[in-house]
């Protein structure tokens, strides 16, 4: 028996089915490829406009502090005030200063009433010069003590330097100093709707450009034109600042609320525009898809990628129409593996 099963073990190991006397093996399947979608690369008509998400930020925003210190005793805002420029909005006790002004203003008097003695002295050749001089630099120390005093006096309290609502405020009794901020004090009468636009869209974008902003918490939908573009792109995400200037005399535009903006660029061109769900980033950042070969194998194609719609993305250069893009199930794969539809 031992002798026949020998003699059978050659044919046992080429023949794809493994005989029960060969010691109960199974059959083993070959692997099936695994299933991907693909779509056929196509020229697309896209016309001219581009669309992005925006916040909506402040115009400008200030921090207001005392230029003196001291403990705060009065605080005449609060937190969403409205303001203009020159409205007080608080002070601290002013004794210490008083004090010091009324010192000064003493020996600013007592300066001047030496130098009105001297002065008739001088006259009648019964002064020597040098005493003279000395009398008149006195009264010039004095008078510009008193000046620093009087400053001193008037910075006991701190005044709006321009019109916006109040968003940061001091509390009475607080101690400050010099520079220290007291108040955050931002202008909505106009806000900015900011977007970030990638480096493929940037050349596209210009000051004076036509746009629309939508902004959908107060249902307003307002023409506009790009206001600022920041030639500097953000060193992480790789995108360019763009502002949109908007009118908000009945200040309901309010920092923090989303937006979207369309704007208006050139008529419409022909593009290669592919599912963004076939699109891949590489872990050096570049981007790339998987084509079809012929025999049904995975290729990878670099490419460079341009303007985002809703469910699509633009390709300005590595794909040809005609060539078959792997739309799904490409994740897992490597170049040159073979795939089923």
């Amino acid at each position: 028996m031992c002798k026949h099963i020998t003699r059978l073990l050659p044919f046992c190991l080429l023949h794809p089915i493994v005989f029960m006397a060969c010691g109960n093996y199974v059959e083993q399947e070959p692997a099936h490829p695994p299933k991907v979608s693909v779509a056929e690369v196509k020229l697309t008509t896209l016309y001219g406009g581009l669309s992005y998400s925006a916040k909506i930020t402040e115009k400008s925003r200030v921090e207001i502090s005392f230029m003196s210190s001291g403990r705060v005793n009065n605080v005449f805002v609060k937190e969403g005030n409205y303001i203009k420029a020159g409205d007080l909005l608080a002070s601290i006790d002013p004794f210490k200063y008083k004090y010091e002004l009324d010192a000064a203003y003493a020996e600013q008097e007592k300066a001047q009433d030496l130098l009105d003695r001297y002065a008739k002295l001088y006259a009648k050749g019964s002064l020597p010069e040098k005493d003279y001089v000395n009398a008149k630099l006195q009264l010039q120390q004095a008078e510009a003590t008193a000046k620093t005093a009087q400053l001193n006096m008037a910075n006991t309290k701190v005044a709006a330097p321009s019109t916006g609502i109040i968003t940061a405020c001091i509390e009475k009794g607080t101690y400050v100093s010099p520079g220290a901020p007291a108040f955050t004090v931002i202008n909505t009468d106009q806000v900015y709707a900011n977007i970030s636009v990638p480096e493929g869209e940037i050349g596209r974008i210009s000051v004076g450009q036509a746009c629309k902003v939508i902004i959908p918490t107060v249902d307003k939908e307002l023409p506009a034109t790009i206001t600022i573009v920041n030639p500097e792109a953000d060193a992480a995400s790789s995108t360019y600042t763009v502002k949109i200037m908007l009118n908000n005399p009945a200040r309901k535009l309010l920092p923090g609320m989303l937006a979207n903006v369309s704007i208006s660029t050139s008529g419409p061109r022909n593009v290669i525009a592919i599912p963004s769900g076939a699109l891949i980033k590489g872990i050096n950042g570049n981007n790339f898809v998987y084509t079809l070969t012929p025999d049904n194998k995975a290729q990878r194609a670099d490419v460079q990628v341009g303007e985002h719609t809703d469910s699509t993305v633009v390709i300005t250069s590595g794909l040809r129409p005609g060539s078959r893009v792997i739309t799904a199930g490409q994740q897992s794969l490597n170049e040159g593996d073979p795939v089923s539809l």
